[in-house]
This record gives structure tokens, sequence and C-alpha cells, in this order.
């Protein structure tokens, strides 16, 4: 008899599924959601920090680093792969769901730099808020997401985008 006309439930498929069963590492759940929860803490306060760039644009690219960090981070909780050449992207458009007010409250932010003194301090203000707040949705976003099971592979930007935007909003008004 050959492996084609096998029977499914063979002794040998079932020692197979055993063996698999084995390999996979089992996430306690609670423990990733606690585990992710601190990241997201953590990595909303350096998301604050890089307001304090004093270059326009390069806050951006802070930020961008640091939610990066933090979505790779998490992934590592629920034993998913996250390369930083596929996140890079993928925060980009996120963020670009979060619509005039989120986007302006960055560009502005970091843009108002320019201006010596005052614009950098009001500038910093409006980018550690908008940072800050914008970090915490895409923690929140991606942690339910891989708790669910799901991978980067099947992560839809615009079906999280409404959540992505629930989130932010409740980031500004806490």
């Amino acid at each position: 008899m050959t492996a084609q006309n096998e029977p499914v439930d063979s002794p040998e498929t079932a020692e197979q599924d055993q063996a698999l069963e084995i390999v996979k590492p089992t996430i306690d759940l609670d423990a990733a959601n606690a585990q992710a929860e601190q990241i997201i803490k953590r990595q909303v306060k350096w998301a604050a920090a890089a307001a304090i760039v004093p270059i326009p644009l390069l806050d951006l690219a802070a930020l961008a680093t640091v939610q990066v960090k933090m979505i790779k981070n998490i992934a590592q909780c629920y034993g998913a792969d996250a390369s930083e050449s596929s996140l890079k992207p993928l925060v980009a458009s996120l963020l670009g769901t979060l619509g005039a007010a989120g986007i302006s409250g960055g560009l502005l932010g970091s843009s108002a730099k320019v201006v010596p003194v005052t614009g950098t301090i009001l500038g910093s203000i409006g980018f550690a808020a908008f940072g800050s707040a914008a970090t915490y949705a895409l923690g929140r976003v991606f942690a339910s997401h891989f708790a669910s099971g799901g991978t980067l592979e099947n992560f839809s930007a615009s079906a999280a985008s409404s959540r992505l935007k629930a989130e932010y909003q409740k980031a500004r008004t806490e």
C-alpha cells in the first residue's frame, strides 16, 4: 500500500498529529495579554518621548520605529512572527486611516518645530498627544488580532480601521 492510498486515520497519521501537537507552542493567553499590555504602556511612553526630537520629520521616524518595535514585541507574546519590512508599510497604512485630524496632529506637531522655541514647545506637545494615542491604538488592535490567533499574513488593515479609530479616540479622551 502506498502513502497515497493509506487511510486518513492510520496509526502513523495519528502519531504524526501527536508529534505536531507537541511541537506547537502553547500560549497562555492571559499571560500573553498581560505582557502585551505592559509592552503597549511602555511603548506609549516612548512614543511621547519621540516628540522631544527637535528636528521635524525625524520625530515621525522615531515614532514609526517605536510602533514597529512594539508590534514585533506584541507578536512575540502570542507566538507570531512579525518582520520589520512587512510592518512598516502596514503601520503607515493604518495610521492613514485615522483621517485628517489624526494625521494633521502628527504632521502639524512635527512641522511646527521649525519655529524656534514656541513652535518647538507647542509642536512637541501636539506630536506627543498624537504619537501616544496612535501608538496605544495600534498596540490594542494588534494585541487583539494576535490574541485571536491572527497573523500578519491574515491581518486586514481595512477591516481593522474602524477599531483603530475607536481605540485612537479612546486614547485621546483618557
